[in-house]
């Protein structure tokens, strides 16, 4: 699973703004692999921030505040290459790939890559068959007599 945790460059500008604004708090959505604009809001009150980031936890959204006084701040609290939060990344029930107890579209999926793998395997298997027999006829040829020109 990839872990790499991106923030576009549109939030960082967005971040400019609210710094300007006097809005140092900012909730965003840890549970997204890229952090949008659709997934971050800003305040001046860090009551606000926790207020909207407990308001709007659920299965999907997990909110996470921090305080920045720079962008230098913002890279720090929310590192490049880092999941943050809790959401579906960590949260096998949230998401049905990570059902323990599967369900029809992994159980399909996961059949038709064993099939697969059986193919493959099946056809290399062949192959080396195939080579090894070419090889024993060439050597009962050679030595029967007819050399090993073709």
């Amino acid at each position: 699973m990839n872990k790499e945790h991106v923030i576009s460059d549109e939030v960082l500008e967005l971040c400019n703004d609210a710094l300007v604004k006097g809005e140092n708090w900012m909730a965003y959505n840890g549970s997204l692999y890229f952090i949008e604009k659709d997934a971050i809001q800003f305040f001046k009150s860090q009551t606000d921030a926790e207020e909207f980031a407990f308001n709007n936890h659920s299965d999907y959204d997990n909110y996470s505040v921090i305080h920045f006084d720079s962008l230098w701040d913002v890279f720090n609290k929310i590192p490049y290459g880092t999941v943050t939060g809790t959401g579906l990344l960590n949260n096998p029930d949230a998401n049905g790939l990570y059902n323990y107890e599967g369900n029809q579209f992994t159980d399909a999926l996961i059949e038709t890559i064993e099939q697969q793998t059986s193919n493959i395997n099946s056809q290399i298997k062949t192959s080396i068959m195939n080579n090894e027999n070419l090889k024993y006829l060439t050597d009962n040829i050679k030595y029967m007599g007819f050399g090993e020109k073709p």
